[in-house]
């Protein structure tokens, strides 16, 4: 009974981490700007031992008459299995022009995304750490172990 309860507090506090998390790096309320496509490519790289694929942007944009270049996408590096899947989740063709968001108080701060994808995938353990902890909490209340009794000499 003990470990369940434990099992379903640990859930939902990653649960709320990774809603916290969300909370943390919305950025979308900085202001915009429009920016320019400068130069795309898509880079090998390896993780872990595995080959991965990750969209590579320099872009420019222009805050009170001052130009910046910047090449970050998001707050987290978006890294993909294939160079297909890289091209087709970042549609950043050289002088296209997008939107830029960037910190008021320091325009090099900036994103093309501002909000980080944090997929299902980042909810799945903690769901699974909450429904298994109910699970042993319900049955602990309902199937109470039993102590067994030793007298001393006596070997189990």
């Amino acid at each position: 009974m003990r470990s369940g309860i434990i099992l379903t507090c640990v859930g939902l506090l990653l649960i709320g981490g990774v809603c916290l998390l969300g909370v943390i790096f919305d950025n979308s309320d900085w202001p915009t700007t429009s920016g320019v496509i400068e130069s795309m490519e898509v880079v090998e790289k390896k993780q872990n031992r595995k080959t991965v694929y990750s969209p590579e942007v320099r872009y420019s944009f222009e805050v009170e008459g001052k130009q910046y270049f910047s090449e970050k996408i998001s707050w987290m590096e978006p890294v993909y299995d294939s160079q297909s899947q890289a091209r087709r989740s970042a549609p950043y063709s050289v002088g296209r022009r997008v939107t830029v968001y960037f910190n008021a108080s320091n325009p090099s701060q900036s994103l093309l995304k501002p909000r980080i994808n944090l997929g299902m995938h980042l909810f799945f353990l903690p769901i699974i750490l909450t429904v298994a902890g109910i699970i042993f909490t319900i049955k602990g209340f309902l199937f109470p172990a039993k102590r067994r009794i030793t007298r001393p000499g006596q070997n189990y």
